[in-house]
């Protein structure tokens, strides 16, 4: 799908960038050449572009284009040519002092303006697509997106204090590159890899769906004494879907069984009888059925706006992939790929 190569073509890029950042500084740190640190190929511009790319492509969920990649690709590059010509002529660049003064200029006011400039267009993206970051804000590609805004302001700060504070000396920029990089590859290890898999540290989905339905003839024949109770619960099942109608507490992949319950001021408890006796379902199933509706309201998007039937599955509160299909398919009798053919077939 474009959107994820998309995604996981801009990642790679910045973990690309920070390796050849920290080759370059370690090449300077290990050779006999008098070159400053500053000079190496700089990961922070190549994370800052990129991450501002990925940032665009998360918010607006539009796919990057070619020509914005190679655009954003040429800050990087060009202090890569500025590192090699550097160690390879660096005692010739000093018969040049209005190339030498070029070269100082570019690297010591470039990165600083390359790296604002990124910022300020993410505080843009977040201004921009505020309404559509708040429902997505639990995601994984939201949340790493937000991380690299804030990572980006944390380097604004410290070449803000480089300005107003004595130059950092080579060994601190050094090990700033280095824990600098380390950081980004932290947060992409996290947000792609780690987090969309902790659920299966604990209670799976499918789990607990297999275990309500085990519990629910259990429930049945426990609360049946108790009819009297039950039905003193019924009014808040239009409760229950008004909730859901006005706040669509459901797009939140996160929103819990006690989160429901502490919404109607409930106990859980209670919660479990009007599910089970009343509604006939469990929460997940309850959630997920909603989940499923609203990504069928707004299928149209995917058709006519080029959208991508992942993103959409995210944005409607899903957690991965293999859940949104198990629901869709329980909800539709079909896969999602099938529904939209059928759409398409008959909107043509």
């Amino acid at each position: 799908m474009k959107r994820k190569e998309n995604k996981d073509q801009i990642l790679f890029i910045i973990l690309f960038c920070c390796s050849l950042g920290l080759i370059s500084k370690l090449i300077i740190q290990f050779s006999n050449s008098a070159v400053n640190f500053e000079y190496g190929i700089s990961s922070t511009i190549g994370f800052s572009t990129f991450a501002f790319l990925y940032s665009k492509h998360i918010f607006s969920q539009k796919p990057i284009r070619r020509v914005e990649l190679i655009c954003f690709s040429l800050p990087f590059f060009s202090t890569a040519i500025i590192f090699m010509i550097e160690l390879l002529f660096n005692k010739g660049i000093a018969h040049y002092q209005g190339l030498a003064k070029a070269i100082d200029f570019y690297v010591f006011n470039f990165r600083r303006f390359i790296l604002v400039t990124c910022f300020l267009g993410n505080i843009y993206l977040l201004v921009k697509y505020w309404d559509s970051v708040k429902k997505r804000a639990r995601t994984n590609e939201t949340g790493l997106a937000l991380s690299f805004i804030c990572y980006n302001f944390f380097l604004c700060f410290l070449i803000s204090s480089s300005l107003l504070f004595k130059p950092f000396n080579y060994q601190f920029v050094l090990y700033l590159g280095l824990a600098s990089s380390s950081i980004i590859v932290l947060l992409i290890v996290y947000f792609r890899f780690v987090n969309p898999y902790r659920d299966s540290l604990g209670l799976s989905v499918q789990t607990a769906s297999k275990l309500s339905g085990v519990l629910r003839k259990t429930n049945e024949e426990k609360y049946q004494k108790n009819s009297a109770k039950i039905e003193g619960l019924r009014p808040l099942v239009a409760q229950i879907d008004e909730l859901m109608i006005k706040e669509q507490p459901f797009l939140n992949p996160e929103f819990a069984h006690s989160d429901l319950a502490k919404s109607l001021s409930i106990s859980n408890h209670d919660l479990s009888i009007i599910l089970n006796n009343l509604m006939d379902s469990s929460f997940y199933q309850y959630i997920n059925s909603k989940r499923v509706s609203y990504f069928i309201a707004h299928a149209h998007r995917i058709v006519q706006e080029d959208q991508n039937i992942l993103n959409l599955a995210y944005e409607s509160g899903f957690q991965s992939k293999s859940t949104f299909n198990k629901y869709f398919k329980i909800e539709t009798g079909q896969s999602p790929s099938e529904f939209l053919k059928e759409k398409v077939s008959k909107i043509s």
